[in-house]
């Protein structure tokens, strides 16, 4: 399926090849470890040594920026790969940016350890589901073993505490990045445009059917997407920038 190449659509991605540009550029710049005194540093002294918000953030930032660039190159209108390798792309575009927000935005200390130990334990509970589906891995990674044991260590050693459902989490994900909005009159479209992202992307990753009709059902021919892959990509741009910003933010002192 072609890529639109409208002028305005041309003229977005122009624009958002600038905001992707820059966030690897910014990154660059973020100190590492953070500055003595600066909230990521307080960060770390206050949880415990798995959790590591810092790290944690920058992985989940520096996935969103990597897959904007792939997204950016597959939306070229010469580009024959059709919208499925780009709605891909942009869903862990959507849910690194997301995941950085949601640990970093909070002002108040206490709140993003919180926010760290949660996606901690998502992450434990998401390994642990992995290990019991697949076994021991014996046929595709060495001292498999050993690896099984050290992922259950790591969750077994997580305070216990809260790990809401996948719902309740995208939603307060989605909120962290709302939240910050200049215009808050803006924040219901965006919040449907990140929402039908999320789960429709999701849908193309899993290969089903519901997401794949939904740009069929009105108008026939049209592009089975949820919305405008570029609207989309500018979007999600803006939404790593934020949490490149806010990195950034909690690295100085």
């Amino acid at each position: 399926m072609p890529i639109h190449t409208e002028r305005e659509d041309l003229e977005a991605l122009g624009e958002a090849k600038l905001l992707i540009d820059r966030l690897h550029e910014e990154l660059a710049e973020i100190p590492w470890p953070p500055q003595a005194g600066s909230d990521l540093a307080e960060d770390e002294d206050n949880t415990p040594p798995t959790v590591h918000p810092g790290a944690m953030a920058h992985l989940m930032i520096r996935k969103a920026a990597e897959c904007l660039v792939g997204a950016f190159h597959l939306c070229h209108p010469d580009n024959a790969s059709g919208v499925s390798p780009v709605e891909v792309l942009l869903r862990t575009a959507l849910i690194g940016s997301c995941r950085t927000a949601f640990l970093l935005s909070p002002d108040i200390a206490e709140e993003r350890w919180e926010n760290a130990l949660i996606l901690a334990r998502v992450d434990a509970h998401s390994a642990s589901q992995a290990w019991r589906v697949l076994g021991d891995f014996e046929l595709t990674i060495q001292h498999a073993s050993h690896a099984r044991t050290r992922v259950q260590e790591i969750a077994d050693g997580l305070p216990y505490g809260d790990r809401p459902g996948e719902a309740g989490l995208i939603n307060r994900m989605i909120e962290a990045v709302l939240w910050r909005l200049p215009d808050q009159t803006d924040a219901p479209l965006l919040r449907e445009r990140l929402l039908f992202m999320w789960h429709g992307y999701s849908g193309v990753a899993h290969a089903n059917a519901w997401q794949t009709m939904l740009g069929h059902v009105a108008v026939p021919g049209a592009l089975s997407t949820t919305g405008s892959l570029v609207d989309h990509l500018a979007t999600l741009a803006n939404a790593a920038s934020f949490g490149v910003k806010i990195l950034g933010q909690r690295s100085r002192s």
